[in-house]
């Protein structure tokens, strides 16, 4: 597998809404219990820089395979 590129950065509560337009079709389903969590993490000062969200190419879409429920949080 090539990696083409990797960034990492702050998202927004703009982009995470973008990457949720393009939720991989087959991602587990959500569970808001831990959405709730991830929320009162984020709200303490708790979570830590490394949650992520992977976006990536695929059949010329980009398509978010991971991080639906740190989207949801944000």
């Amino acid at each position: 597998m090539k990696v083409k590129s990797i960034e990492v950065r702050f998202v927004s509560p703009e982009e995470a809404a973008e990457f949720l337009k393009r939720n991989f079709a087959h991602q587990r389903f959500l569970r808001k219990h831990f959405v709730k969590s991830l929320v009162g993490e984020m709200e303490s000062g708790r979570l830590l820089p490394t949650a992520e969200i992977h976006v990536v190419h695929l059949d010329g879409q980009q398509v978010m395979v991971n991080g639906q429920h740190t989207c949801n949080a944000i």
